[in-house]
């Protein structure tokens, strides 16, 4: 209401201002451009009462971020919203390959065996076509699919006994207090590395598929003006690196798939170890590993 009320004042003052401006343009008796000279005279009042500050309001409502930003211009107003409440979020960084697994070793080797070389180059219509520099020769990306390639297989063979296990399919508590303990923690760890590792691995996927498909769409600029069968070559240079991509990308699918099973697993069993605490009778006898042995029940 303080607020209002001190707005209802300015606006009087103005209207006050402006009446006796008015007043004295008419005593003044001017005729052709009285309008004009009033109107020029009620709108420069009208800044001039703006522009000084009210600092009966602003204390009024106390040291509010308004009151105390009044001195402070408008563009560096926004440039402190901006900085504080920025727009865009920060981008994750890469997962780290560890140089001791199995696919930094591999990745390794591949650098080890790789020309040095900075850049390649075809030929093209007003001078050489440089290839995207993360390329470093068709032997090289080979190598780093084939990497990827068994990196992928690795996964599958060794986390795919979480999937078999069924875990979100589970019925009934008696089905849930069959499983070992031992197994479900064994597991749960497994499926954690698994997401480690699967990270890595598309990560790096996507890099290296990124890279080929630059180096491809560079292909279209590359002109073979010495050579009598131009399109030919460039085709087959083509089908090339789509055939490396396509090979890679469809073991990279299937691990997709994987994960999707593993993630679910993954909460299933958190789910399970609490259900397991909380109704299954430790002493049993007849307690026997289930997980990863047989389906449950109804399956």
């Amino acid at each position: 209401m303080t607020g209002l009320r001190m707005g209802i004042n300015r606006a009087s003052e103005i209207c006050e201002t402006s009446f006796f401006l008015l007043q004295y343009t008419r005593s003044k008796k001017y005729k052709a451009s009285s309008f004009a000279q009033s109107f020029g005279l009620i709108t420069l009042s009208f800044v001039a009462l703006m522009l000084i500050p009210d600092k009966g309001w602003s204390q009024q409502r106390g040291p509010s971020a308004l009151s105390q930003q009044g001195g402070q211009s408008g563009a560096h107003r926004l440039y402190v919203r901006v900085k504080e409440n920025p727009v865009s979020p920060a981008i994750p960084a890469a997962p780290t390959i560890e140089p001791t697994s199995p696919l930094g070793q591999a990745l390794a080797s591949c650098d080890k065996d790789t020309a040095v070389q900075e850049t390649f180059a075809l030929p093209g219509l007003k001078g050489e076509v440089t290839l995207d520099r993360c390329y470093k020769g068709h032997d090289h990306l080979i190598c780093v699919f084939g990497a990827l390639i068994s990196e992928a297989k690795s996964l599958t063979d060794s986390y795919t006994q979480i999937v078999d296990a069924k875990y979100p399919d589970f019925n009934s508590v008696e089905n849930i207090c069959q499983i070992k303990t031992d197994t479900l923690a064994s597991h749960m760890a497994g499926a954690e590395d698994f997401t480690k590792r699967f990270a890595v691995l598309k990560s790096k996927y996507e890099s290296a598929s990124k890279c080929a498909t630059n180096v491809k769409q560079a292909f279209r600029d590359v002109v073979l003006s010495d050579m009598t069968q131009p399109p030919e070559i460039l085709k087959s240079m083509t089908e090339s690196i789509e055939g490396d991509v396509t090979r890679v990308s469809d073991v990279e699918n299937q691990t997709v798939d994987l994960a999707a099973k593993v993630e679910a697993a993954k909460k299933a069993m958190k789910t399970l170890e609490k259900i397991h605490h909380a109704m299954c009778v430790k002493d049993k006898a007849t307690v026997i590993g289930r997980a990863g042995n047989s389906e449950p029940v109804g399956h």
